[in-house]
C-alpha cells in the first residue's frame, strides 16, 4: 500500500511541475527545462529512489549521451542527474497531457519510429537546433526499451545524429532501473540506480567506419551496464 501511495504522489508531482513550467514559460523560456530537473528529483524523492553516478561525471560542453534503456526510470534518473538535458523520444509522447507540451517547449526531439525516412530527416533537423543552442541530448541506441536482460541491437540513427551535431558520443550504462521499476506500469521500489558514465568518443575518429563506431559504442555500453556476457551468445549485436 505504501509503495502505491508513493507512486500516486509521484503522478501528482508530474502534473504539478508540468503545470508550473507551462505557467512560467511565457515569462521564462527555460522554465520547462528547469521544471523537468526538479520534477525528476521530486519523483525520486517520493519513490525513495536514489541516483548514484560513477565514472566521468564532469562532462564539459554539449555531448550526445548514448544509454541502455530498460525502464522509464532511466529517463527520470538521467533528468535528475543532469540539470539541462533533452531526450530523443517517441512521437507518441508529444500527445501526452501536460508532459508532451512541456517536452515540446523544452526542445526535446520527437521521432516516429514507423517512418524511417521522416525519422532521418527529423534527426538532421534536430541536429541543427542542437548545434545552435549548444545543448546535451540523450538518445537510446536500441530505439526502445529492451527488457530481456541484455543489450538490444543498436540502430544507426545515433551515428547520423552525432555526425550532424558534430558532437562527441558519451556512453552511459544504467544499472538496477529494471529491478526498481518494471517496463510497464508505474509501481516503483525504493533502491539505488547506478549511472556509469564512460569517456567521450569522437565520431571524427571513425570517418567512413560507421559500423565499427557502432560496435565500439555498443561494447562500451555493454561494459558500463554490466550485463551478463553469457547472454551475448544469443546473437544480439549492432545493426
Amino acid at each position: 500500500m505504501i509503495v502505491y501511495l508513493r507512486t500516486g504522489m509521484a503522478l501528482l508531482a508530474t502534473v504539478f511541475w508540468c503545470s508550473l513550467g507551462l505557467i512560467l514559460y511565457p515569462f521564462w523560456r527555460r522554465a520547462c527545462v528547469v521544471m523537468q530537473h526538479l520534477w525528476a528529483r521530486n519523483l525520486l524523492w517520493w519513490t525513495r529512489i536514489k541516483v548514484s553516478s560513477r565514472g566521468n561525471d564532469e562532462i564539459k560542453g554539449p555531448v550526445i549521451f548514448a544509454s541502455n534503456h530498460q525502464s522509464s526510470l532511466d529517463i527520470i534518473s538521467l533528468a535528475a542527474l543532469f540539470e539541462d538535458l533533452r531526450f530523443v523520444s517517441k512521437a507518441e509522447l508529444r500527445r501526452a497531457p501536460f508532459v508532451g507540451l512541456c517536452m515540446h517547449l523544452s526542445g526535446h526531439v520527437f521521432l516516429d519510429r514507423d517512418r524511417k525516412k521522416q525519422t532521418i530527416e527529423a534527426l538532421r533537423d534536430a541536429a541543427v537546433d542542437v548545434r545552435k543552442v549548444g545543448r546535451s541530448v540523450v538518445i537510446f541506441p536500441e530505439g526502445t526499451r529492451f527488457v530481456k536482460g541484455k543489450l538490444g541491437p543498436f540502430k544507426r540513427g545515433i551515428i547520423l545524429f552525432a555526425r550532424a551535431c558534430e558532437l562527441p558520443i558519451v556512453p552511459v550504462g544504467i544499472r538496477n532501473s529494471l529491478q526498481l521499476m518494471p517496463p510497464t506500469g508505474i509501481k516503483a521500489t525504493p533502491g539505488v540506480v547506478e549511472i556509469h558514465i564512460g569517456e567521450p568518443i569522437n565520431v571524427s575518429d571513425y570517418d567512413g567506419r560507421d559500423r565499427e563506431l557502432l560496435s565500439v559504442l555498443r561494447q562500451e555500453i555493454l561494459e558500463l551496464s554490466n550485463y551478463d556476457k553469457a547472454l551475448e551468445a544469443e546473437g544480439v549485436s549492432a545493426r
